[in-house]
């Protein structure tokens, strides 16, 4: 059994040369010698950074671009270790160094430029001293720090609607450690975002909630993110805010007008000043809330957005705006009041007729426009013969209203009033006109219509007459004209217009119209009206008709010859009558006619102190009032007088018999037989106009001529000069 050493745990120093002898008893002895070599494993081995502090899990951090220095150190190994570099597995650096006692053996490595690729890079310090043994090994993880590498804000288009919540998110990534964002609107920090990260810690989120406002239009949003491990510039995202918001308007008088200054005929213009993103579509104007339309003719002008008015007047008085919109809404500016300062003028267009009776007392309102309203009132009666101004204690003056009591006296006092008033402005240029006449009772009603009639109603329309001075009503009368019976009664309508209901069908009835004022009533005016038949019997004699009866050509010639034996008689009666007519006996020229026109001119026509002689070559339009004793036909109340020497008289006919004299080759015409035409009516009064007149005269009287230059009321009188 060959003889064995077994030595346990051993030990360094156990390390040497081991002999072994053998002793023989009957051989030499033998001496074996064996050199124990004990490997002594490097302890410790040990990693030291460029500081020379021992690094054991990780190194750094780094920053990006920076330089690491690392030293592995192995102590004590026998035999001297080697000591290897290893970057993820692959060699990087064999080279050590041994001391000088042997006992350590180091090697240095240097990473030049270290990037973001390095970032936990595994470093491995491998150390051995013989194949018998395992290496070993320490590793190291490359720590670094990393400034943010890109920022951005999301959305990117910041379009916001003004009143409405919105999130902005600022996200930056490749910071480490996570950078920290920060907010700011122009230059002012704003708190209250909230930060999350992604699981890798790349990514960076922060959400800032902003509710914007007109103010925060066009300013600029940004967010900072950096990484306070590392002395690193900033890096910024900024976007614009786009605030979108309905127009704010604002209203103004042009910069050279003065709102106290502004007269009518006049130039004006309004800036319509819009705030409003995005700008204003359309601009629209209104005056006292309604819509301005655009008139060049009319001096009512747009452009961009002002609003120009030319040849201002006083109806252009109001309270004005401009309304501003957009794609986001609408806005109005305040109301801006145009003052537009006027001389005076009439409230009443027309002149006023005032209908009275001698010592009859009437107040003449006068009453004016008027800008400033603080007026003074002028009055002057004119009676064609003087013209006299009305003393100013007779009138009652408040602001812009002026009362005169009036009472004619005389038929002289008869005439036109004219008031006329005058402000800062200026004095109105054309007067108010009361004409004060001797008050009648009103004509009838005429141009009778019957509109919209069916089988149990129709509706009548007529236009009122000259209403004889005074205010004048209507009473309406509806009778059936077979029976009497009466069907309908209205009194006291201010307009001649009334329908009837709840009448017979097919048939026939009188409708009877009066006027009336104070002075009494007018003549009736009476129509017939049938209704219309219910629908079974017009289809009953539409069938009738047509059924194809027709009468014997003997009954058609006989009714036929009836008829023209009628018709001729009615043209021998007429020449006939009008033979005699153009027969009557004329009174003589010079002598007789101015004893006839006196008399005659008297009886019918009240005397007038106010008679001008007419020129022979004028040519007079006029009219006859008659009187309650004498009343013309309808058609009969106007003619037109050449140059007649004599007024004939009347006939029964109610027409005018004249007297035309001699003509050129001194024969006599013979009578002019005139049937006066229709009446003239302007604001309801009973006028005439003489040719070459510019002026309308007014009847007061019944049989009083109509007809003047604005200055005569004429009437029948005596001789050539009774006709005027």
């Amino acid at each position: 059994m060959p003889a064995t050493l077994d030595v346990q745990n051993i030990k360094a120093e156990e390390g040497g040369v081991y002999r072994c002898r053998v002793d023989f008893k009957e051989s030499q002895t033998r001496n074996n010698f064996v050199n124990l070599t004990v490997i002594v494993p490097p302890d410790p081995v040990l990693i030291f950074d460029e500081e020379g502090r021992e690094r054991m899990t990780f190194v750094g951090p780094y920053t990006e671009g920076q330089d690491a220095k690392l030293t592995c150190t192995a102590y004590a190994g026998v035999p001297p270790p080697r000591v290897v570099w290893l970057q993820d597995g692959t060699i990087i650096d064999s080279t050590f160094k041994v001391s000088q006692d042997q006992k350590e053996v180091s090697n240095q490595i240097i990473l030049h430029r270290l990037n973001r690729e390095n970032l936990h890079d595994e470093l491995t310090c491998s150390v051995w001293n013989t194949n018998l043994t395992r290496s070993i090994l320490h590793s190291l993880q490359l720590d670094m720090n990393f400034a943010p590498a890109d920022i951005r804000i999301q959305p990117e288009e910041s379009d916001m609607l003004v009143g409405n919540k919105y999130r902005i998110t600022c996200k930056s990534s490749g910071s480490r450690p996570p950078p920290v964002i920060t907010w700011f609107l122009d230059d002012i920090r704003l708190e209250g975002s909230i930060e999350t990260f992604s699981s890798d810690g790349n990514t960076t989120e922060s959400n800032l909630n902003i509710l914007p406002t007109i103010q925060h239009n066009q300013r600029t949003i940004s967010c900072q993110a950096n990484n306070p491990s590392i002395s690193h510039p900033t890096i910024q995202a900024q976007t614009v805010l786009n605030i979108l918001y309905p127009p704010n308007v604002e209203l103004r008088l042009g910069r050279s007008i003065s709102s106290n200054s502004i007269y009518e005929g006049g130039d004006v213009y309004f800036d319509c000043r819009v705030d409003s993103n995005p700008p204003p579509s359309t601009i629209r104007w209104f005056l006292n809330g309604y819509e301005i339309i655009q008139n060049v003719e009319e001096g009512v002008i747009f452009t961009n957005q002002s609003l120009v008015l030319q040849r201002i007047s006083r109806n252009q008085t109001g309270e004005y705006l401009c309304e501003a919109s957009n794609q986001v809404g609408k806005g109005r500016s305040q109301l801006v009041f145009l003052d537009v300062k006027y001389a005076p003028v009439c409230n009443s267009v027309q002149p006023r007729i005032y209908g009275v009776t001698k010592r009859e007392e009437v107040n003449v309102y006068c009453s004016v426009q008027a800008n400033p309203a603080e007026v003074e009132f002028k009055w002057t009666f004119n009676n064609s013969a003087e013209m006299i101004r009305v003393p100013e204690g007779r009138t009652i003056d408040n602001k812009s209203l002026s009362v005169l009591s009036y009472t004619p006296l005389n038929t002289m006092d008869f005439g036109t009033i004219m008031c006329t008033a005058t402000n800062a402005v200026g004095r109105q240029n054309k007067p108010c006109i009361f004409h004060i006449i001797l008050a009648v009772t009103p004509d009838s009603v005429e141009n009778c219509s019957i509109i919209n009639k069916s089988s149990e109603s129709f509706h009548l329309s007529c236009l009122a007459g000259f209403d004889g001075g005074l205010n004048q009503t209507f009473d309406v009368e509806v009778e059936d004209n077979l029976t009497g019976k009466k069907m309908y009664e209205k009194e006291g309508l201010l307009v001649p217009v009334v329908k009837v209901e709840n009448l017979q069908p097919g048939a026939p009835y009188r409708v009877t119209i009066t006027s009336r004022n104070k002075k009494g009533y007018s003549e009736p005016r009476e129509i017939l009206v049938e209704t219309l038949q219910p629908p079974e019997i017009q289809k009953i004699e539409r069938k009738r008709e047509g059924s194809g009866f027709q009468l014997p050509w003997e009954i058609i010639a006989g009714a036929g010859s009836g008829c023209a034996v009628v018709v001729l008689l009615i043209v021998v009666v007429v020449v006939g009558l009008r033979r005699r007519r153009g027969a009557a006996p004329l009174l003589p020229q010079e002598e007789n006619s101015t004893a006839n026109s006196s008399t005659k001119g008297e009886s019918r026509v009240h005397g007038s102190p106010d008679l001008i002689p007419r020129s022979e070559s004028e040519c007079w339009e006029f009219g006859i009032h008659p009187g309650p004793s004498e009343r013309l036909p309808y058609s009969s109340p106007r003619t037109e007088l050449g140059t007649f020497s004599n007024f004939s008289r009347q006939d029964e006919g109610g027409r005018l018999l004249l007297d035309a004299g001699e003509d050129e080759d001194g024969g006599r015409r013979g009578p002019l037989d005139l049937t006066l035409r229709a009446r003239e009516f302007e604001a309801d009064r009973f006028v005439a106009m003489a040719e070459g007149s510019s002026s309308p005269t007014f009847v007061s009287d019944p049989r009083d001529l109509i007809g003047s230059k604005s200055r005569t009321i004429a009437f029948m009188k005596e001789k050539r000069e009774s006709i005027v």
